[in-house]
């Protein structure tokens, strides 16, 4: 598999991660005094950044359609690729009628 990425997915990322409001993200990780194993104290904005960015490239590499760390997710649905920052969620996973 070609782990390039194309003109398109590049600008797409950078349009993801301009767009992004990562002071927030930092701001709720110092409240939460959320921290990362590879981190002296809480993730700065540039190591939240370089990680969103990684986990663009990644997902758009591959053939994930999730992927995350620290919080932070990158995902892909049909024609829709995004960033999330999350703090809690809860899913169950069971067979349902459709």
């Amino acid at each position: 598999m070609n782990t390039e990425l194309s003109k398109e997915m590049r600008e797409l990322i950078e349009e993801i991660t301009d767009e992004f409001d990562f002071e927030k993200v930092h701001r709720t990780m110092k409240a939460l005094e959320w921290t990362w194993h590879d981190t002296d104290g809480v993730p700065t904005i540039g190591d939240l950044r370089r990680a969103a960015r990684g986990l663009l490239q990644e997902l758009l590499k591959g053939n994930n359609h999730y992927i995350g760390m620290g919080g932070l997710f990158a995902y892909r649905i049909a024609d829709t690729v995004g960033l999330r920052f999350e703090v809690t969620s809860y899913e169950v996973e069971k067979d349902l009628p459709v």
